[in-house]
């Protein structure tokens, strides 16, 4: 009986853990020629074994056209996507322009409306495009016995922050150089 009851509560933990953490599921509107138009927002209904729960108003994915996300919480196996009036505060049924019928979710995490019948859509993987950082400028730096060099107006400081500039030549150790306003971190030995 105790064996029943541990697996009983690790299932309930793993469960909870889920909830809690929630999952990312992403809408592809569909464009402009079907529900990406008029101002439309977006959200999901999730259900079953649950009693049913709105999530979020969908927001636009960075750097996407016509790509949503919500975090749904829960261990709920069923979606309906909702198109929203352009005035709604938050899903619900009374806002609803269109719906998808009963889906089941899965593996996969995009659902991509495919026409206007409740069951037109296709579930595929979406996997978030990385956003490029920018590339800092490199400072052009090097050190030689004990002295460091630079291409530009030259500060060195110790990592606490002291200003050492002036004992240029006489250097060892690691260092913080400022040069043109760029900043970058040195070793003199």
């Amino acid at each position: 009986m105790k064996k029943i009851t541990l697996l009983v509560a690790l299932l309930m933990a793993t469960t909870m853990m889920f909830a809690i953490s929630g999952r990312t599921i992403y809408l592809n509107a569909g464009g402009s020629s079907l529900w990406d138009q008029s101002g439309a927002q977006f959200g999901a209904y999730t259900f079953e074994p649950g009693t049913g729960t709105f999530s979020a108003l969908m927001t636009p994915v960075e750097g996407e056209s016509g790509i949503y996300s919500t975090t749904i919480y829960g261990t709920d196996t069923k979606i309906i996507f909702l198109r929203l009036s352009d005035t709604a505060v938050e899903p619900n049924w009374t806002d609803k322009w269109n719906q998808t019928g009963d889906l089941t979710l899965g593996a996969d995490n995009q659902y991509t409306i495919t026409g206007w019948g409740n069951l037109d859509g296709v579930w595929s993987t979406y996997s978030p495009t990385p956003v490029a950082l920018a590339q800092p400028e490199l400072i052009q730096l090097y050190a030689n016995n004990g002295t460091i060099y630079a291409n530009g107006d030259l500060q060195i400081f110790t990592l606490t922050g002291m200003n050492v500039t002036l004992q240029n030549g006489s250097l060892k150790g690691a260092y913080i150089v400022k040069v043109d306003g760029k900043t970058s971190k040195i070793m003199v030995q």
